[in-house]
């Protein structure tokens, strides 16, 4: 089936680059049957880095200016992966601002981020590593453009955009007109809160011609849905527990030094703040719990009273003290804040365009986990409660600082349409330093007291660090990159095209790391014992480009690429010594200290033809995916570390469609499909040659995915009017490694549901200057089930028991689900000038 599908893709873009361009040459704009001109908004773009129209760029693109933006709903990066095929993000229940995006299937399970994440030329990407790590995402509004660029950008863009790029382009300041515009919102969820909005962005001279300036606030309440249910009474404990608050401001100023300089300083602040998860949980099936030294066996559930848009107090409140003991509430809230100062500078000469940037970039991310059931598992075979303990919390503090500095000197060629040479090329410095520090502190006590009846130091053999402090992990990286880059475009004909780029980077990354506690079996931290882990890696990627762009006419294109991308390798953390049993299973006496780079190639062929008015983009590809960088878990442990698994492959197609059908009627069709799986697995050391990864094993994306749009434009008592609905689907796909991999579980990995979302959007003017809104989210109410989280489920399967798991060595009956907010209704009131 996947063969099929690629190769009709491949049909699809052959008939795109061949049969309509015959037609679309003779006829590049069309007439509706009442004489209407068809005309399509022509969007420009810079992710060349050159200005040129989308559909005359020779790679795979989308972008949403600000307008298609609001009028789709779309206000975060979710929103966006929804409407854009190969573009994904994590599901990892929570509204935070620190995001994991995937595109084309390359996905960060561990390790740096595979998509390049800017704000103007500002590099926002950052390296994987502990908790509460991620690329920070910008918050969408009053936005030029959004650039989606799909496919390696590794010459343009350097480390991290293995699978692509996204790019968040803001509005420059104008010297010579004023402009501005300001939105409030309001909206209510289905069973959940209100949310609400107010945001404003006002631009232009301070002198005429010499200074400009643009200013932009927003913030945002969004009103939870969740509520927690306590596991003893069956009550909520909170109701609508999963809400944030978001901030964010910028401020530019433009000033023109002379007739062909200009000087750009600006600021960009967000500060993002979530109370809860985004999880619901499943019903608890009835299980038994084996009995412990102190602890005879105990038959907890089953608690039917969870479900959609339910959750569970996780923190233990002992059976026998039910009716003595407050219900506890999780403490998970996270705080991210983003800061990214800088000053761009443009000139020109003798044909010859410049543009320097430095920017700073600081950000945090703090918050906490919730550990509360899943040490408790870690000491009883998965079994998450404890009958005897009145009172067990345990939220370990993670606290995440990056701060550095991006410089970048680029020059391009400003030769004219006549001639035959156009390049761009420049050097890129960056240099960040990475804080990340987390802590274990819980009733440690208590808890191996009601399990084994001893203390802490009978159990791991070293006591409780001072404060209640049973793990610790300091984390330190210096992150430093050099490269010179170049692409150079030469027009054999006036038609035919050739393309070149090369980059050539230098990483170099220092990093300590310092472990210490109980759980890790390390008292104090030594080199000796591994709890000290000092070291550095080198590395000098080599990123090179190559294509071509045939211009059929001024409407219709097609184009080829062999193009790469890279992203550096890391650390990993040393395994606690409860991991023992695991290893010694593996065949292993430890985890690897690091893991190397991995990279990907890319084998494209694209068309972009305009066939009676309506504009297709669209391409078939091939990517290779290689030394990939992997998360591996320890079966029965809960320790996870990096791996470079063998090599992977993701092929599939884009196609994006847009057409004015006439009469106010327009319409937009983007559909993807990407076949991504291991084509070779790993395995471990002899004898036991455990099977980490085996080929076969699907990388966890969709392989459908379809964003279809209707809009409707009309007069309504002499003021404009449209009306638009949305419908996103995304097929079914497998999460998690198959039977026959170590880390095999039933119950988390398996096959993922189809997920369908419908939205419905209208508008009206008011005035010339004011408009409203309405719209509904979710308007179907779809709860379809995005993503599946549970720390064991049946694990450390016997391998006799088969794909059913029926024998198995742990088991945590706690199951957590995300899924789309439920329908939403709202209105909103907008002012422009």
């Amino acid at each position: 089936m996947s063969r099929m599908c690629f190769r009709t893709g491949l049909l699809m873009s052959a008939v795109a680059a061949t049969g309509f361009t015959h037609m679309a040459s003779a006829q590049t704009t069309a007439t509706t049957s009442t004489g209407e001109s068809v005309v399509l908004e022509e969007i420009i773009v810079t992710a060349t880095r050159q200005a040129t129209s989308i559909n005359r760029t020779p790679l795979s693109i989308m972008a949403m200016t600000q307008e298609s933006l609001e009028r789709q709903g779309v206000e975060d990066v979710a929103d966006l992966a929804r409407l854009v095929p190969g573009l994904s993000v994590s599901n990892l229940g929570s509204n935070s601002a620190v995001q994991s995006i995937a595109i084309r299937g390359v996905s960060p399970s561990t390790g740096a981020a595979t998509t390049g994440v800017y704000l103007d030329d500002s590099p926002m990407t950052k390296r994987g590593g502990p908790a509460g790590s991620g690329t920070p995402i910008p918050m969408l509004f009053d936005l030029q453009r959004v650039e989606v660029l799909r496919g390696p950008q590794g010459t343009l863009y350097g480390g991290g955009s293995q699978g692509g790029t996204v790019r968040f382009i803001t509005p420059e300041p104008s010297l010579t007109d004023y402009s501005g515009h300001s939105k409030v919102g309001l909206s209510n969820t289905k069973e959940g809160d209100w949310s609400y909005e107010g945001g404003a962005a006002v631009g232009g001279p301070i002198v005429e011609d010499k200074i400009g300036f643009r200013a932009s606030a927003m913030a945002r309440h969004t009103g939870g849905y969740i509520d927690y249910i306590d596991r003893h009474s069956a009550k909520t404990v909170k109701k609508d527990a999963n809400s944030s608050d978001a901030y964010s401001a910028r401020l530019a100023v433009a000033v023109a030094a002379t007739e062909d300089t200009k000087i750009t300083p600006s600021v960009y602040w967000s500060r993002q703040e979530t109370n809860q998860d985004d999880y619901s949980w499943r019903n608890v099936e009835q299980f038994t719990a084996a009995a412990r030294p102190n602890n005879p066996a105990r038959t907890y559930g089953p608690y039917n009273f969870y479900g959609r848009n339910k959750s569970g107090d996780t923190c233990n409140i002992g059976d026998n003290f039910a009716s003595t003991i407050a219900p506890c509430m999780p403490n998970v809230g996270v705080t991210n804040t983003l800061f990214v100062p800088s000053i761009k500078a443009e000139t020109s000469f003798d044909d010859i365009n410049v543009m320097g940037i430095v920017s700073y970039i600081d950000d945090r991310s703090k918050g906490h986990l919730n550990f509360s059931y899943q040490e408790p598992q870690n000491h009883q075979a998965g079994a998450p409660f404890v009958a005897t303990l009145p009172l067990y919390e345990s939220y370990p503090a993670y606290n995440n600082h990056r701060t550095g500095y991006t410089a970048e000197l680029r020059f391009s060629s400003d030769y004219g349409s006549d001639s035959r040479w156009n390049w761009v090329g420049g050097i890129y410095y960056s240099d960040m330093t990475i804080k990340a520090l987390t802590e274990y502190r819980a009733n440690v006590a208590d808890l191996t007291q009601a399990i084994y009846g001893l203390p802490p130091q009978a159990i791991f053999g070293i006591p409780l660090l001072p404060g209640n402090l049973e793990y610790y992990r300091d984390h330190d990286m210096t992150d430093n990159e050099v490269a010179a880059y170049g692409e150079v475009t030469f027009s054999v004909t006036d038609s035919l095209k050739l393309i070149g780029g090369l980059r050539l980077s230098r990483t170099h990354l220092d990093y300590f790391q310092e472990t210490a506690g109980p759980i890790s079996g390390i008292a104090v931290p030594t080199a000796a014992n591994g709890g000290l882990i000092t070291g550095q890696i080198i590395e000098k990627p080599v990123s090179p480009k190559v294509g071509f762009q045939y211009l059929i006419d001024d409407s219709n294109s097609v184009f080829g690429t062999i193009s790469s991308g890279y992203r550096v390798g890391g650390v990993n953390q040393i395994p606690p010594a409860r991991c023992a049993t695991d290893l010694t299973t593996l065949g292993i006496t430890n985890t690897p200290a690091t893991y190397e780079s991995d990279k990907v190639w890319n084998y494209e062929l694209g068309a972009k033809v305009n066939v009676f008015g309506v504009q297709v983009n669209s391409s078939v590809y091939r990517l290779e995916w290689n030394d990939t960088q992997t998360n591996y878990g320890l079966p029965t442990c809960g320790f996870t570390y990096t791996i470079n698994a063998g090599k992977a492959v993701s092929q599939g197609l884009d196609l994006d469609a847009r057409a004015n059908l006439g009469a106010g009627f327009t319409a937009n069709l983007a559909v993807g499909y990407a076949d991504a799986e291991y084509k070779k697995g790993v395995v471990g050391p002899a004898p036991v040659n455990a099977v980490y990864l085996k080929a076969g094993d699907p990388l966890p994306i969709p392989d459908w995915k379809l964003s279809l749009g209707l809009q409707y434009e009309f007069d309504l008592a002499g003021n404009e009017a449209f009306i638009r609905a949305d419908y996103q689907y995304a097929s079914s796909y497998w999460a998690g490694v198959k039977y026959g991999s170590v880390g095999y579980s039933p119950d988390v990995a398996g096959e993922m549901e189809a997920t369908n979302f419908v939205s419905l959007r209208g508008g009206y003017s008011l005035t010339d200057s004011i408009d409203l809104g309405f719209f509904v989210d979710n308007l179907l109410d779809s709860d379809d089930v995005l993503a599946v989280h549970n720390s064991n489920g049946r694990s450390g399967c016997v391998a006799a028991s088969g794909p059913s798991c029926s024998q198995y060595r742990q088991y945590n009956p706690i199951y957590r689900e995300v899924t789309f907010r439920p329908r939403t209704m709202g209105v909103t009131a907008a002012y422009r000038f």
